[in-house]
């Protein structure tokens, strides 16, 4: 049985509080993932999340940011767009996230089941997102949804003198 929860469109005030616990979690992806300095990606997940104007429709916009509730509280958040790839649309997930202290009880998979549903509704017909290569888990967790690997990102440093 799948747990119940709620895609609650976020307002400006969810996004607030959404930016405050999802900017730290990116930054941290990003400098393990990147070699960057935990600094240069916080800004770099800062700018990023200033660009996204929570209040203005997604028919306009494309982005798609919910709250995940479940019994009225806040569990979690997804964030999308759709995209468009020649005829196809699909829904590229920015983050599906549910918060540390509430996973376990099966919000995960109900969140990820609404978002497909979502994704429907606005003609996508496949889901995509990036998953770091450090975050084991979570690629895991995205396999048992059905997601497989269409690509990846190789980085090399290079020297710079």
């Amino acid at each position: 049985m799948t747990t119940p929860i709620i895609l609650r469109r976020m307002d400006k005030e969810d996004f607030d509080v959404y930016s405050v616990r999802a900017i730290p979690l990116l930054a941290a992806a990003q400098a393990a993932a990147y070699g960057t300095t935990l600094e240069g990606a916080r800004n770099s997940a800062e700018t990023a999340f200033r660009k996204i104007d929570a209040d203005a429709e997604p028919a306009a916009t494309g982005q798609h940011l919910y709250v995940v509730e479940a019994d009225g509280a806040p569990v979690g958040a997804v964030w999308f767009d759709i995209r468009q790839s020649g005829k196809e649309h699909y829904a590229y997930l920015y983050d599906w996230v549910i918060w540390p202290e509430h996973r376990g009880k099966g919000y995960g998979k109900a969140a990820m089941q609404a978002t497909e549903q979502r994704a429907r509704e606005n003609s996508a017909s496949r889901l995509m997102l990036n998953v770091f290569t450090h975050n084991r888990f979570g690629a895991d967790l995205y396999q048992r949804y059905g997601f497989v690997t269409a690509s990846s990102i190789l980085v090399k440093r290079i020297d710079t003198e």
